[in-house]
C-alpha cells in the first residue's frame, strides 16, 4: 500500500460532484442532443478523436467530465460495484475485547522466529521444537473447547509442527472452508531493540493496543481464527456445521513456507483431491481507516499475488595486489550491472480483463489524497470502459445515458483505441507506490565483495529480489538478465552462464576472457498467482466475502467505525505484492483471498496502521469484531449451496 498521496479535495465514494435533479427544459436538451450527435459524429470518426476545441488534446477529459456530473452518483457504480451486507442475526457469544487482548498478548510473548534456510524438522527437530511446543501448549490451554478430546475438532500434527484443525461436517457432498495464517514471525534485529517502545516479546497491551513481534503478523488472525473456534464451540451459538471447516497455521511463512504450508497443502491435496475447497481465507491485506494513507475506509483484498523470482549474480575475476590494479575490478563491473539495471526503465502495463490492479485504482479514485491528475486520468478511463462494458443505466440521467447510446455507434476498434489511450495516460501519471502492481519490483537486497584494502576482490556477489507483475512470469525476468549480462560480458570481456546455459560470446574473439559471470536462482521461482474472480457468474465467492465484510465493518457518515447502522465499508480488490503460504493452495480451489480483518477506529499509537510490521513497534489495534466476522463468514458459507 503507498505510504502517502498527495492532498486533495474529498469527494464522496464512488461519485462525482452532485449536480441538480431539475429538470431540462425542452430547448435544452434539444441543444445539447444537438451537441451529442456532433460528438458521436467526431467519436464515429475517429474513435478518440473529440475536436481539439472541445476536449485537452490526448484526453477524453471534457466529455467524461459532462457526462459523469450528469450520471447519477451511486457508491455501487460499475466502476466499484460493491455488495449488499448481509446482515447477520446469529447468536455467536463474541469475546471480549479486553479476552482477545489477553489471548492475543499472550501469544506474543511466545517467540516464534524463523530464519532463512533452516534445515527440515527431520534433519533438525530441536530448534523447532524450541520454538513451537510452547506455542501450541499456549493454544491448548488459551482454547480448551477447541483442544477438547471428545470434542468434534481434531487436531493433527503435520511435519511436526503445522497445525490442522478439521471440523467434520455433517454433509460430506459440500466442499470444506479453509481458514489459513502462521504461527511464525519474522526476528528481530538486536541492534533495534532499544527503539521499541515496549520489548518486542512482551505483548504489552495498553490504550487498546497490543505491541510485539507478531502482534499483527500474522498472530492476530490466528488469535481471531481460535476465538472464532471456540466460540462457535458454545451452546449458546447452538451452531454445528453442514460444511467441514479446516483450519492450517503453517510455522515457515516468513521463510517461504516449505515446511509447514507446503506439506499442509500437500496432506489436504492428498486426503481431498484438487479443486475440493469452497473458499480459502488467508492472511493479507489489511482494512485502512479514514485516517490512514488511503483518506478513507476501505478493505483491501487480495485476489492476486505477484510471482517472485530470487537472482543470485556472481562475477568472479583473477585477485591480486591492489597496487597493480586492472581498468575496472570485480566490484566495479558489478557496480555497473547494478547501476544499468536499476536505470532501466520499468514496464508498467494493465493485465487483460477485470484484473484487481484495475479494479482498485478506480474504486481509489475519490479517494481526497489521491494526486489530481491521476483522479482526472482515472476518471476518463472509468468514462472510457463504461461505454464499452455493460452497466445499469437506470440511475444515469437521460444525458448520460443519451451519450453512451451514440457511443455504442462506434466501431468497437475505436473503443479499444480509447481504452488504450485513457490506461495509458493513468500508467503515466501513476506515483510509483500506486502504479507497484502494475511492474516487476527488482530489490538489490545483499552483495559481497572483497577481503582487504590491498588486495583485488576476486568473487563478487549481489542478491536481487523480483517480484513479478501478474501479466508477466519468472521466463521474463530471465530474458531481461541474459540481454543485460549479454552486453555487460561483451564490455568486460567475461564469459558468461546465465540460468545454467553458457552465453559467452567476445567482442575480440582473439582476446581471453577476463573472468566470469554466472547469474542463476538462487531459490524457487514461484510464477504469479492464478486470478480469483470478482466479476461475473464465477465471482460468488467474492460477493460472498464482501457481503460479510461489509456488514462486519460500517461506518458513519465521518467514516468513523460504528455498531450498528452506518454504511458498510468499500470492499477493493487488489493484488498481493508480497507471497503468502496461499502459493502452495493453488491446486485446492480458485477461490483464495489474503485478507486481515482489523479495526477501522483511528490508530491510538500515532503510528499508522500497519506500521512496524517486520520492523520496529509492530503493533494491533485489539478489536474482537474479527472474531465476528470470522464467524459470520463460516456460518454464511456452512448455509451456501452455490460454492
Amino acid at each position: 500500500m503507498p505510504a502517502h498521496f498527495e492532498k486533495a479535495p474529498l469527494l464522496p465514494a464512488g461519485a462525482a460532484p452532485r449536480r441538480s435533479r431539475t429538470a431540462s427544459p425542452p430547448w435544452a436538451r434539444a441543444l445539447l442532443a444537438s451537441l451529442l450527435l456532433l460528438v458521436g459524429a467526431s467519436l464515429w470518426q475517429g474513435g478518440n478523436a473529440l475536436a481539439p476545441a472541445l476536449r485537452p488534446a490526448g484526453s477524453f477529459s471534457w466529455l467524461a467530465a459532462q457526462l459523469e456530473a450528469a450520471a447519477a452518483p451511486h457508491p455501487a457504480n460499475s466502476d466499484c460495484p460493491q455488495q449488499a451486507p448481509h446482515v447477520a442475526m446469529y447468536p455467536t457469544p463474541i469475546p471480549s475485547v479486553d479476552t482477545y487482548a489477553e489471548r492475543l498478548s499472550r501469544a506474543v510473548q511466545l517467540d516464534t522466529s524463523v530464519g532463512d534456510n533452516w534445515p527440515s524438522p527431520a534433519d533438525d527437530n530441536e530448534r523447532w521444537q524450541t520454538r513451537f511446543e510452547p506455542f501450541r501448549n499456549f493454544l491448548a490451554d488459551a482454547f480448551p473447547r477447541t483442544h477438547a478430546e471428545d470434542g468434534p475438532v481434531k487436531r493433527e500434527l503435520v511435519n511436526s509442527h503445522a497445525l490442522l484443525y478439521t471440523w467434520q461436517g455433517s454433509d460430506k457432498s459440500l466442499k470444506p472452508i479453509l481458514l489459513t495464517a502462521h504461527q511464525d514471525v519474522v526476528p528481530v534485529d538486536p541492534q533495534t531493540v532499544g527503539s521499541w517502545r515496549f520489548p518486542p516479546f512482551s505483548g504489552h497491551y495498553e490504550n487498546g493496543t497490543v505491541w510485539g513481534r507478531g502482534s499483527h503478523d500474522a498472530k492476530a488472525w490466528v488469535i481471531g481464527i481460535m476465538s472464532t473456534l471456540e466460540a462457535l464451540l458454545d451452546p449458546e451459538a447452538e451452531f454445528s456445521p453442514a460444511r467441514t471447516i479446516i483450519v492450517a497455521f503453517g510455522f515457515d511463512e516468513e521463510a517461504s513456507g516449505p515446511h509447514g504450508g507446503g506439506h499442509l497443502a500437500k496432506a489436504l491435496e492428498e486426503r481431498l483431491g484438487k479443486d475440493s475447497v469452497a473458499l480459502l481465507l488467508d492472511e493479507g491485506t489489511p482494512n485502512f481507516g479514514k485516517n490512514d494513507a488511503l483518506g478513507m475506509p476501505v478493505a483491501i483484498v487480495a485476489v492476486e499475488e505477484k510471482g517472485q523470482a530470487h537472482i543470485a549474480l556472481r562475477i568472479d575475476t583473477p585477485g591480486g595486489h591492489s597496487s597493480g590494479a586492472p581498468v575496472h575490478t570485480s566490484i566495479g563491473m558489478l557496480a555497473s550491472i547494478l547501476t544499468a539495471m536499476e536505470k532501466a526503465p520499468e514496464e508498467r502495463r494493465f493485465p487483460a480483463g477485470e484484473s484487481a490492479p484495475l479494479k482498485q485504482l478506480l474504486c481509489l479514485r475519490h479517494s481526497p489524497r489521491m494526486p489530481d491528475n491521476v483522479r482526472r486520468a482515472l476518471r476518463d478511463l472509468a468514462w472510457a470502459r463504461r461505454s464499452s462494458i455493460d452497466v445499469d443505466h437506470s440511475s444515469m440521467s437521460w444525458l448520460a445515458r443519451a451519450a453512451l447510446a451514440l457511443d455504442r455507434l462506434t466501431p468497437s476498434s475505436g473503443r479499444d483505441r480509447r481504452i488504450k489511450r485513457a490506461e495509458q495516460r493513468v500508467l503515466e501519471v501513476l506515483p510509483r507506490q500506486l502504479a507497484n502492481p502494475l511492474f516487476t519490483t527488482r530489490a538489490i537486497d545483499i552483495i559481497h565483495g572483497g577481503t582487504k584494502i590491498n588486495a583485488l576482490p576476486e568473487g563478487v556477489e549481489a542478491s536481487i529480489d523480483h517480484r513479478i507483475a501478474t501479466w508477466s512470469n519468472v521466463e521474463a525476468v530471465k530474458e531481461m538478465y541474459r540481454k543485460l549480462l549479454r552486453q555487460a560480458a561483451k564490455d568486460f570481456h567475461l564469459s558468461l552462464e546465465a540460468f545454467g546455459e553458457d552465453l559467452s560470446g567476445k567482442a575480440d574473439p582473439s582476446a581471453p576472457f577476463l573472468g566470469k559471470i554466472t547469474v542463476a536462482e538462487w531459490a524457487g521461482s514461484l510464477e504469479p498467482a492464478p486470478r480469483t474472480p470478482v466479476v461475473g457468474k464465477d465471482a460468488h465467492a467474492f460477493r460472498l466475502l464482501s457481503s460479510v465484510i461489509r456488514d462486519t465493518y460500517r461506518v458513519d457518515e465521518d467514516g468513523l467505525p460504528v455498531l450498528s447502522g452506518g454504511e458498510g465499508v468499500t470492499v477493493v480488490p487488489a493484488t498481493m505484492q508480497g507471497n503468502t503460504d496461499t502459493r502452495y493452495y493453488w491446486s485446492l480451489t480458485r477461490n483464495i483471498f489474503r485478507y486481515g480483518p482489523a479495526s477501522f477506529a483511528p490508530d491510538a499509537t500515532g503510528l499508522g496502521t500497519g506500521f512496524g510490521v517486520h520492523s520496529v513497534n509492530e503493533h494491533f489495534t485489539a478489536d474482537a469484531r474479527l472474531v465476528d466476522f470470522y464467524s459470520h463468514l463460516i456460518r454464511l458459507v456452512d448455509a451456501d449451496r452455490e460454492l
